[in-house]
Parts: structure tokens; C-alpha cells; sequence
């Protein structure tokens, strides 16, 4: 397993980077027309030893209902050829949301919450060659329970058995998908991501009762920033439900926006409730990033997220962390339950279609993903329905073992 060390501060060389503009319209619009305006909207160069502003606070900010979001920068591109770039991805945007809303309703039509979601037939994806570094294991903190949770309590009832109470790791599950990733940085991703309808059969229903409080059931992509001359900085983006440290989601899914810089946790969640059973569009896009103007010079970047479903898209908010690029990625489902967490009312989660862009081939697909699962439970499993389109299950029989290939295009 590899683990990223934290390094000396110290002088940096010197990298060029991007500080986009942001004053545009709302990416939301993508979904209401494809010719996105962009008049106003620039890409300026700046170096490292040029700081833009002031040391920013490496937060959260929730997006206020009905606020305009900027328009997506295109590291690298003229203002025309970016405002090019952004009506072709519009184009995208409402074949992928017409593709998901049909898949959704079909799903419906069968009348079984039970039934496996279908796959919306998403717009044709360019595979480009590209040199990846091998799949990382990269381990940065676990997203912690609420501060008001105690992790050695005894189970309830009707959930696990008496000794199978757990204390520190051993109430967590995780599954992993480790992504070849490219070797160049990366200012854009998404994936798709389909919540199944829990089961009741047990006490704890990860809902933030008082009988249930100590769970939380979390499926994001993570991403390590390419900070480690200054901090170990990464983030991880995807719904919640329960409770952590990232905030109450009680028995809704919300989008958490988080991370850690150096173990210590930034960022938080979003108050918009996620539908289950529908298809999600999860994407984080950089919109700016600069450098501290104080010695060391540290590089912070601003990433915004929405998420598409229901045919429209929603801005969700932005997190601001140490780094201004992503260097290597993975998903994964993370389950916390006070009580164990190989017997839970969380049944199945799909995930589909990871993407991302970076400053050398603009989109790409990750060629393949390797399973990878903590050892507290040998009861889920990762399974390919079709190539990227993947799916976490839970109180099953593993089919895809540690270490062996989920995909591979």
C-alpha cells in the first residue's frame, strides 16, 4: 500500500497554473440551453510566486438557493476556444440528463424497489491513450462519526449479536475502487451514482434517531492534492446519509463536501436531500486557485460541486483546500455503524461512468479500477454490471476479491 509522506516546507519550484475567471452564467443553465454565455469569462496565467489574494480559509460554502454559478474554466484554452468547449459540454450535459431520466423511469415502470437500477444509455466517450500511474491504496483519515458518538457502546437489538459490538476501526466497511489514474493533473471529475432503497429489518436504520444515531453510510470519489511539499490535502465527494462529522443527513442522502488537510477535517454538507433510486450526476469542477502571499507560498485551489438528476442540474457549494490539482483518484462506499457494520439495512449502491479532465487531453475515462476492501467484513462485494458500471453490495457472497480487476477497457 502506498501512503503519501508529508515533506518539508520549504522553497517551490516553480509551476504554471491557471487562475480562471468566474463572472459568467450558471452552469446550471447547461440543462436549459446548450450555447452557454461567456463573454466576460477569461483564463489569466499567474505563477506560483505571483500570489493572486489573500490567504483564503479552507472551507465550505454553501451554495445559496437559486445563485448563479460560474462558468466552467477550461485550463489552457483561449476564451474562444473555452467558450467552444463549454457549449459542446452543454450538448453532453442534455443527452446525459435525457439518458437518466429516461433509465429512471423505466426502473420505476417495473414496480420493484427491489429490482437493480437500468443504466442510462450516456453519450459516447472518447478513449484516449494515456500514461497512468499504477493504482494507489492512498489512505488519508476515515470521515469520523459525530462528535456526539461514542464508538465502543453496546449494539441495540434486532441489528448484531452482543460481541459483535465494535470500538475505532472495526465499525467501519470499506470497499475501494483503485483507478489507474493519469499522470498529469486533473481540474475536473465526475461519476455517476444510483442509492438503493434500505431494508428495515433491523434496529439501526442509519437515520439519526436516537435508537440509530451511530451510523453513517457514504459513497464519494476521492482525490489526493498535489500539495505534499506543503500537506498531505485530499478530498472526498459524494452523498451521505447518517451521521458524521461532515453534518447530519439524518435518513436522507446529502452531499458531503469534504476533506483533510494534515488529518485535520475542512468542509462540510449540503442541505439539499438527494433522491434515492435515481440516477445522480456527481461533478466537481476547479473554478480558481492561487497561492498564499506569505512564505511558504502555500497553493490552494476552489472546487465547486453539483449534482444532476430529476433533468436538471444543482449547484451544491464549494470547498477551497491546500494544492491546486488532483493527482490521484479513487471511489469508494464507506459504512459506520455503531452496532458492526456486516449487518445493515444498506442493501446496494451503483456506480457508473467515472470521468475526468485535466490540462493535457481534456476528457478521459479511467481504463480500469482494482477492488479493495477493509478486512473488518467478508460479506460485500464489488460486481461489474458492464464494464464501468459497477455496483457495492451488502450481506452477500464476495465475488470480486481484494486485488483483482473490477474493469478494464
Amino acid at each position: 500500500m502506498r501512503k503519501r509522506t508529508m515533506k518539508a516546507r520549504g522553497p517551490r519550484s516553480r509551476r504554471r497554473t491557471a487562475l480562471e475567471a468566474v463572472s459568467c452564467a450558471t452552469v446550471c443553465g447547461l440543462l436549459a440551453a446548450v450555447s452557454v454565455a461567456s463573454a466576460t469569462a477569461q483564463d489569466v496565467a499567474a505563477t506560483e510566486d505571483a500570489p493572486i489574494q489573500a490567504d483564503p480559509p479552507r472551507v465550505f460554502t454553501p451554495a445559496p438557493e437559486g445563485s448563479i454559478s460560474p462558468a466552467l474554466p477550461f485550463p489552457g484554452l483561449s476564451p474562444e476556444e473555452a467558450e467552444t468547449a463549454r457549449a459542446e459540454l452543454a450538448s453532453l450535459d442534455l443527452q446525459a440528463a435525457a439518458a437518466a431520466v429516461a433509465a429512471d423511469q423505466a426502473w420505476a415502470a417495473l414496480g420493484d424497489e427491489t429490482a437493480d437500477p437500468i443504466p442510462p444509455e450516456l453519450p459516447p466517450r472518447e478513449f484516449v491513450a494515456y500514461e497512468v500511474a499504477p493504482p494507489s491504496n492512498v489512505e488519508i483519515p476515515r470521515l469520523a462519526p459525530g462528535s456526539d458518538i461514542v464508538t465502543n457502546t453496546a449494539p441495540t437489538a434486532g441489528g448484531q449479536t452482543a460481541a459483535s459490538a465494535c470500538s475505532g476501526a472495526s465499525c467501519y466497511q470499506s470497499d475501494r475502487l483503485l483507478l489507474n489514474n493519469p499522470t498529469v493533473g486533473l481540474y475536473a471529475s465526475q461519476y455517476w451514482v444510483w442509492l438503493g432503497t434500505p431494508q428495515t429489518n433491523e434496529s439501526n436504520k442509519c437515520d439519526s434517531t436516537s435508537e440509530s444515531s451511530g451510523c453513517f453510510w457514504f459513497y464519494a470519489m476521492q482525490h489526493v492534492m498535489d500539495s505534499e511539499d506543503y500537506s498531505n490535502s485530499a478530498l472526498h465527494i459524494g452523498p451521505q446519509r447518517g451521521s458524521s462529522i461532515a453534518g447530519d443527513a439524518g435518513n436522507q442522502w446529502r452531499m458531503n463536501i469534504d476533506g483533510y488537510i494534515d488529518g485535520v477535517h475542512i468542509g462540510g454538507q449540503s442541505s439539499v436531500n438527494l433522491p434515492a433510486t435515481t440516477w445522480i450526476r456527481v461533478r466537481t469542477w476547479r473554478i480558481s486557485s492561487g497561492n498564499d502571499p506569505s512564505a511558504p507560498y502555500t497553493p490552494y485551489s476552489t472546487w465547486r460541486v453539483w449534482a444532476m438528476y430529476g433533468g436538471s442540474d444543482h449547484s451544491l457549494g464549494s470547498v477551497t483546500i491546500d494544492g491546486h490539482l488532483f493527482v490521484d483518484s479513487m471511489l469508494f462506499g464507506e459504512v459506520y455503524e455503531q452496532n458492526g457494520p456486516c449487518s445493515t439495512d444498506l442493501v446496494k449502491v451503483a456506480l457508473n461512468d467515472p470521468r475526468f479532465w485535466n490540462t493535457s487531453l481534456s476528457q478521459g475515462v479511467y481504463s480500469s479500477a482494482t477492488a479493495a476492501y477493509q478486512d473488518t467484513c467478508n460479506n460485500t462485494t464489488w460486481e461489474s454490471i458492464s464494464q464501468d458500471h459497477v455496483r457495492d453490495k451488502r450481506e452477500t457472497q464476495r465475488i470480486i476479491y481484494d486485488g483483482q480487476v473490477v474493469w478494464q477497457f
